[in-house]
């Protein structure tokens, strides 16, 4: 019982996130915002800021993905059995992989254009 309401917990808290920003990510989303190079993906799983000064519009959706897609990798993590660091490093490894040709990347320390 209380797994079935900590879940329900969980998905009202990203309902709310996602729900709190719906005029926020229509003029801006993690797809655009990488294709203009303001943002790209790191090895941890995680969206990082690549620009200088970003706005605060950059930062709120940066802010807002990453704590969806931290709590997604706990699930899997705990639904697995494994540290949420694994999960992570196999996420970040995937996005990194998939980000198409001209959009950056986090490497060894530093933003580099894919």
């Amino acid at each position: 019982m209380k797994k079935i309401i900590y879940m329900a917990i969980i998905a009202f808290t990203v309902t709310i996130i996602f729900t709190a920003n719906v005029g926020y990510t229509e003029q801006l989303n993690v797809a655009s915002a990488k294709a203009e190079g303001m943002v790209g993906e790191k090895p941890n799983g995680m969206l990082g800021i690549v620009i200088n000064n970003p706005s605060d519009d950059i930062k709120m959706l940066v802010k807002t993905t990453n704590i969806a897609r931290l709590e997604r990798y706990k699930q899997i993590a705990n639904k697995n059995g494994i540290e949420i660091t694994k999960v992570q490093a196999m996420a970040g490894a995937k996005l990194i992989k998939e980000a198409p040709k001209g959009q950056w990347i986090f490497i060894e320390g530093k933003w580099t254009q894919k």
